[in-house]
Order: C-alpha cells, then sequence, then structure tokens
C-alpha cells in the first residue's frame, strides 16, 4: 500500500471512530433525557408567525397548510405569511385557492428572488414574538407550537429545532429516513446540550424574533441560510435548543438525482459559511462549537482526499495488472492463488473499513433504539445508511468544484 494513503487511512480512521464513539457515549449518556418535556404549562401564549417560503410546491403545499389547521394553539395567536418565491408551476395559484380553509397572509414575488429574502422578507412583516422559519413541503404535528415555546426558559436561547421525519416510499427514502432521524435529528438533540448545534434546520425551527433582527436576519447570499445563521447566533452569544418531544415530517429526494442536487447545495453552502466564518475556528470564546467546526471539516475534506486518491490509485494498478495480463494473452486463472489464511485474505486496509462499517451500524443501532424507532420497519435503510456515506464523497467532490469554481446554485 502506497505510504501516504496508509498514514491518509490511519488519520481518517482514527478521527472518523473518535467521533463514532464520543458519538454514542453522548447518546448513551442523555438518552433519558432527550425526550424530555418542560411539562410546565405556559405563563402566557405569546403571538407566533410562521413564515413559508415556496418554491414551485404545487404538489405539496396543500398538505402543509392542512397540517397547520390542526395546530394546537390559539388563532388570535398565530399569524402565517406565505411567500411564493416566482414559481414557474402553480404554487401561486394551489396557494390562492386554499385560503378558503386557513387564515393566512399571501405574497406573491413574481421573480425569483431566493429563499433567505423570502424568509426575511416575512420576518419583517411579521407581528410575532416568535417566528417560525417553515418548509412548504412540511407537515406539522398538533403540538409543536407550545413544545418549542417550552424551550426558550432564557433571553439567551434564539432558536428551537424539532425532530424531522419522513414518509419513506422507496429505498432511497428509507435511507434517508435514517439519515435524519441520526444525522440531524438526534445529532443536534445531542450538540445542543453542548451548546454546539451548527444548523437550524430548514423543515422546522423557531427563533426569538428580537436575535434575529439583532444579528441582522438571514443571508441572502448564502444558498445554506439555515446552516449560516446558526453561525451567527453562537458568536452573538447565542443558544440553539433542540426539541425532540414533538417533530415534523418533510419531503426528501424520490431520487439519486435529486438527492444529489440537494446535497451539492447543502455542501457548497456550508463551505461558503465556513469561509465566511474562519473567525469561529478555535475560537475559545465560542466553547465545544469553536473545535467542533474545525474537526469536522477536517474529517471531511480527509475523507475526500483518501476517498480520490484510493480510486485514482486503483485505477493505476488495475490498468498496471491489464498491461500484464495481456502478456499472458488474459489469462486471469494463471494469477490467482487460493489462500485460507484469514491473516492474509483480509488486509489491514479491509479490517479497517469492516470494523468502520461495524461501528456506523451499532451506532445507528443505538440512535434508533433511543428514538424508540423500529428498525424491522426500517430494516433496508438501517444497513443502506452505512453505503450512503460512500455517496457522501462523490456529493463533496462536486461541492468543493462549484464552490472553488463559483458555479451558481438555485436554492431549491
Amino acid at each position: 500500500m502506497n505510504i501516504f494513503q496508509s498514514l491518509l487511512m490511519y488519520l481518517v480512521w482514527f478521527l472518523s471512530t473518535y467521533f463514532v464513539v464520543l458519538f454514542m457515549l453522548l447518546v448513551l449518556k442523555y438518552r433519558k433525557s432527550i425526550f424530555e418535556s418542560k411539562q410546565t404549562k405556559l405563563m402566557r401564549l405569546p403571538m407566533v408567525s410562521i413564515v413559508i417560503p415556496a418554491y414551485n410546491e404545487e404538489k405539496s403545499i396543500k398538505d402543509t397548510i392542512t397540517s397547520l389547521k390542526t395546530l394546537d394553539y390559539p388563532k388570535k395567536k398565530l399569524e402565517i405569511i406565505i411567500i411564493n418565491d416566482g414559481s414557474k408551476d402553480r404554487t401561486a395559484e394551489r396557494i390562492n385557492f386554499l385560503k378558503n380553509e386557513l387564515d393566512f397572509t399571501f405574497i406573491n414575488n413574481t421573480v425569483n428572488l431566493g429563499k433567505a429574502y423570502c424568509l426575511n422578507l416575512g420576518i419583517k412583516k411579521s407581528k410575532g414574538e416568535f417566528v417560525v422559519c417553515m418548509d412548504a413541503d412540511t407537515r406539522v404535528k398538533h403540538d409543536v407550537i407550545k413544545k418549542t415555546l417550552e424551550h426558550f426558559d432564557a433571553e439567551d436561547v434564539a432558536a428551537v429545532t424539532v425532530g424531522i421525519d419522513v414518509n419513506p416510499q422507496n429505498f432511497l427514502q428509507r435511507i434517508t429516513q435514517i439519515e435524519y432521524a441520526i444525522g440531524i435529528s438526534l445529532s443536534l438533540a445531542i450538540l445542543s446540550r453542548l451548546n454546539t448545534a451548527h444548523v437550524t434546520p430548514g423543515p422546522f425551527t423557531i427563533f426569538r424574533k428580537s436575535a434575529l433582527e439583532k444579528i441582522g436576519g438571514f443571508d441572502e447570499k448564502n444558498i445554506t441560510e439555515d446552516m449560516e445563521i446558526a453561525y451567527r447566533l453562537h458568536k452573538s452569544q447565542y443558544k440553539i435548543k433542540c426539541c425532540l418531544s414533538s417533530k415534523v415530517y418533510t419531503d426528501v429526494p424520490k431520487d439519486l438525482k435529486t438527492l444529489y442536487r440537494q446535497r451539492k447545495r447543502w455542501y457548497t453552502g456550508a463551505l461558503q459559511t465556513i469561509v465566511k466564518h474562519k473567525d469561529v475556528l478555535f475560537n475559545t470564546e465560542l466553547g465545544i462549537f469553536g473545535f467542533f467546526i474545525p474537526y469536522t471539516f477536517s474529517l471531511i475534506l480527509l475523507g475526500v482526499l483518501l476517498f480520490v486518491f484510493s480510486t485514482l490509485l486503483s485505477i493505476y494498478n488495475s490498468l498496471k495488472n491489464l498491461s500484464f495480463y495481456r502478456l499472458t494473452g488474459f489469462n486471469f486463472l494463471s494469477h490467482i492463488e487460493f489462500n485460507l489464511d484469514p491473516l492474509s485474505i483480509f488486509s489491514v486496509y479491509s479490517l479497517l473499513i469492516l470494523f468502520s462499517f461495524s461501528m456506523t451500524i451499532l451506532m445507528t443501532f443505538i440512535g434508533l433504539r433511543v428514538l424508540n424507532k423500529k428498525i424491522r420497519k426500517s430494516f433496508s435503510g438501517f444497513f443502506g445508511f452505512a453505503y450512503l456515506f460512500i455517496l457522501y464523497q462523490v456529493f463533496w467532490i462536486s461541492s468543493i468544484y462549484s464552490f472553488v469554481f463559483k458555479r451558481r446554485i438555485q436554492w431549491k
């Protein structure tokens, strides 16, 4: 094995194993409290505004609006603002039609101005003390407003996220359901206890409006505004909490092409954010957050480098072997040796990959058990989730290319 590849492999293996083991220990430590509800009646019910930007959501907007009708919150204390962002389909027509079913304010932008612009516009026009920023392909549970408001128990709490679930229709969506459960919902619940939550997910996050106004709202130039704003909240000494006692359901990509586009936007936006906020790196004033960010990005970039180098080396070795077999008239059986010694069959490289795969499966198993999710119902997604890490490398390579060469990426 190439010495550079070996060094990369051991480094990536160590960093990833450390992360997985630490995550599992934290999950076990907080397993009894992640669903904890304050169980206290709100002393008052503040005005809450829900802002929903929509772009080409004619298929999902009705279900979103219908779910809002079930909210267990006084109508006089609830304001809904829906903004059509220059959709090319019949989104605006559908929204207008649904005004008979629910009282809401409708803003119809004739041109596409971006999700962050729409959110800022809605926040500016809102009257609520708290503002929910919500995607147009998301359905809420009836108790989500009251449950999240309970977590604003201090003035420095600026945002509260919730659990995000999926109703899967195919194999890819079953994998994504596991990813959202472990990689978003559970991870944010754990990170929030360390004051290290790095994103306020777009499907549903409720903000203290005064905090949004203080930091200047969302960055309209960033394509992952929900991540970028989390960095600024931390830099302004605000906290982001997570409430898993309620959740929302969101739509996810049905095919690899759509998933690729989604992740390309996510990861390119993440690179934009880290470059813009490089001052958070190793910033001791931000606590663990200042070290968590460089750690995760180092692991990601080293993993991509290992993937690229290993792929190129494999191609080179394959061509070299092909050249050798050409001399034997492509007699592939001439060089096959049978060896039952397991130490010979499995290289150190193979054993480390097997170990990492096993640790990922174990982490996923523990996470799903803590979340009270039945593994049998998503058995294929459970095992498929580990293989998703291979696709991550492809997504990151494409995102790095887009970021370096400043390719334009739409928000939807």
